[in-house]
């Protein structure tokens, strides 16, 4: 991650700097693509990354805001990169989501209900990479009885009670606030990696 920013950066300067630069058109072109898909997609995207209740919402989001906004070539090879990322959306960690502000009470809802399906998948830590990536699909079709276990670990391996209630009233529950700080402080990157 640390070093596909950096080239990143360096794309964006000298899109800047263009000018006093010689490059050839397809260099231009290629530099251009690069800049304008930082500045208009990206950016917004890696300064969230480490927020990590905000990272289901944002890989689908990120993906559809690509498709939306880059040609096609970007698009594609965003969306093939982006499958190698898609731990948020696993059935284990996409219960991080119900932290998320930005999702409706009734989306959170939803989800504490898809909470108690059985798993449909092998290997819940991960979605199948084989498989389309369906944009139009909730974040609660992702959840399972797996998905409890994330939240089961944030209050001190406890019942998260807060579950039970409406979550119009979640903020002012003290479980829920308890799990919802614990939650802000994982570590969601691995820049160690790098």
């Amino acid at each position: 991650m640390a070093r596909w920013m950096a080239k990143a950066i360096y794309a964006v300067k000298i899109m800047l700097f263009h000018d006093q630069l010689e490059m050839s058109r397809r260099e231009l072109a290629g530099i251009r693509r690069v800049a304008f898909f930082v500045t208009m997609v990206y950016a917004k995207y890696w300064n969230e990354a480490m927020i990590p209740s905000y990272s289901a919402k944002n890989d689908l989001d990120f993906i559809t805001d690509v498709k939306r906004i880059c040609d096609d070539g970007v698009a594609s090879v965003t969306e093939h990169a982006m499958r190698r990322h898609l731990w948020y959306l696993s059935e284990n960690l996409i219960g991080l989501a119900i932290f998320d502000d930005r999702i409706s009470p009734e989306q959170k809802a939803e989800m504490v209900e898809g909470m108690k399906r059985p798993s449909t998948t092998k290997n819940p830590r991960r979605p199948e990479s084989n498989t389309p990536i369906n944009l139009n699909r909730p974040l609660f079709a992702f959840c399972s009885v797996w998905s409890m276990q994330v939240l089961k670990s944030l209050p001190g391996g406890q019942q998260p009670t807060f579950l039970e209630l409406s979550p119009e009233t979640w903020n002012t529950d003290s479980c829920f606030k308890c799990a919802k700080k614990r939650a802000g402080v994982l570590k969601v990157t691995n820049d160690f990696a790098e």
